[in-house]
């Protein structure tokens, strides 16, 4: 259990949850109370579904394959800016809504050049960089986003991933060291 203080309570998060809030410390400052609360009772509630069998009695196997392990119900996606890199890391997301971010994403940038290379198929494309937890890369470089960019690329995040059942739940914003500007949306999705 991770412990940590939201609006003067003490609120312990499990270790699921932790991973989510270790991205971003503010995170768990900006989320309700009730949330987090409800968020571990699902949990728990998950848990115990998952030590007890179908008939209700406990399992005496413990068996750790990846079919026994919970889905992460969360994704995080990472925008860094100039030139604007993604980052998404979590449950896994179907395949029309990573190439419908593909096509969208490059178009919302200031300085977007629907040129040759988009059309002979130079497009930027999504990479599956690791499996556990699901991460997803995407640059595309040699390209600008003013404040104005960013917003129509935060729109058509959102609308992408609503479309598959997330719900944007907090976001949180830094200048890094570099002087890049890093953006980070939270989603969640109901079980």
């Amino acid at each position: 259990m991770v412990l940590g203080y939201v609006r003067g309570h003490l609120v312990r998060v499990s270790p699921p949850l932790a991973l989510l809030f270790s991205f971003s410390s503010s995170c768990v400052w900006e989320l309700p109370l009730r949330v987090l609360h409800g968020a571990i009772a699902n949990y728990k509630r998950k848990k115990n579904k998952q030590r007890r069998g179908s008939d209700g009695k406990s399992k005496t196997s413990t068996n750790n394959t990846d079919s026994s392990k919970p889905e992460m119900p969360s994704v995080i996606v990472n925008c860094t800016f100039n030139p604007p890199a993604l980052s998404i890391v979590g449950a896994p997301l179907r395949q029309e809504t990573l190439d419908a971010l593909e096509k969208v994403l490059p178009c919302c940038t200031t300085t977007s050049q629907n040129s040759l290379n988009a059309a002979v198929g130079g497009a930027p494309k999504f990479m599956l960089v690791n499996n556990q937890p699901n991460t997803w890369r995407l640059s595309i470089g040699q390209h600008y986003c003013d404040q104005r960019g960013r917003c129509v690329m935060f729109a058509e995040i959102i609308k992408s991933l609503h479309a598959e059942g997330w719900t944007l739940r907090t976001t949180s914003s830094h200048e890094s060291g570099n002087d890049k500007d890093v953006a980070r949306l939270f989603f969640w999705r109901p079980s």
